[in-house]
């Protein structure tokens, strides 16, 4: 009888023995493959981290040179109001000015990667060093490119840009701008694309008569604070010029990262 309970007893430890182990290798498989799980998931972090940083170093790049040609273009007006055209004024040149700094527009951070990691909680993913760093670099648009300083002037001067260039001038200047246009195409376009027709005659002209280039400068010289409200433009676009210069650097320094730029493309198909 002892001999039989002494049998059950160790079945019972062996038992017990069988499914701790079990249960120890479930636990260590389940870390296992969380632990591959949170890998992968870093990588993909990583991979999109670096087409956010590629996308801002191209996009800063752009912004830079057209920060630069802004500075020419408030550079080139202010000069004209203050000296008037002479039989140098290149005509195209202060039709395509008064157009581009019209356009201007601030370039942002492509953000969608770095909102995903702060509202998932998943931050907590990436090297505490990076971490911090990207939070600086996330950090630094709102005090510098949408401040109202720096937005201001362009918004002063976007107020009476519309009655400077006429609407077949600033056609006219986009052409000259984007490469030019067939008329026949572009009055096409309108139709192929569902838009009412503006009622502009299109022309293939890139330069301005001189009863309109006359005409054009007496509405600048006529309109009230033109001159310090181009001032301040060109001092902006400087500010503009510096700041994307800094953040494109910073945007190519964080993609040569190596704890960015080490992460492997993520083959999502055989997962």
């Amino acid at each position: 009888m002892s001999r039989i309970r002494g049998t059950s007893a160790g079945f019972l430890v062996a038992e017990f023995v069988v499914i701790s182990l079990g249960v120890l290798v479930a636990l260590g498989a389940d870390r296992w493959v969380r632990g591959l799980d949170e890998k992968t998931l870093t990588d993909t972090y990583l991979v999109n981290l670096q087409s956010d940083l590629r996308q801002d170093s191209t996009s800063f790049s752009i912004a830079e040179s057209q920060a630069h040609r802004n500075v020419l273009n408030a550079g080139l007006l202010v000069s004209l109001l203050r000296e008037g055209p002479g039989p140098t004024t290149d005509r195209k040149e202060v039709l395509v000015a008064l157009y581009e700094l019209s356009e201007w527009g601030p370039r942002g951070f492509g953000t969608v990667t770095w909102t995903d990691l702060l509202a998932t909680g998943n931050l907590r993913l990436l090297d505490n060093d990076l971490r911090r760093e990207l939070s600086v670099y996330y950090g630094m648009q709102p005090d510098r490119i949408e401040s109202d300083d720096n937005q201001e002037p362009f918004r002063r001067y976007k107020s009476v840009a519309s009655h400077l260039l006429k609407p077949e001038q600033r056609l006219m200047a986009s052409f000259i701008v984007w490469g030019g246009a067939d008329p026949d195409t572009v009055s096409s376009a309108w139709e192929a694309n569902d838009l009412p027709d503006p009622g502009i005659e299109v022309s293939t002209a890139t330069t301005l008569s001189d009863d309109e280039f006359a005409a054009l400068i007496d509405r600048l010289e006529a309109t009230p604070g033109l001159e310090a409200m181009l001032g301040d433009v060109l001092w902006a676009s400087l500010w503009q010029k510096e700041t994307y210069a800094l953040y494109g650097g910073y945007a190519a320094h964080h993609l040569a990262d190596p704890r960015v730029a080490g992460a492997a493309p993520v083959d999502t198909a055989s997962s």
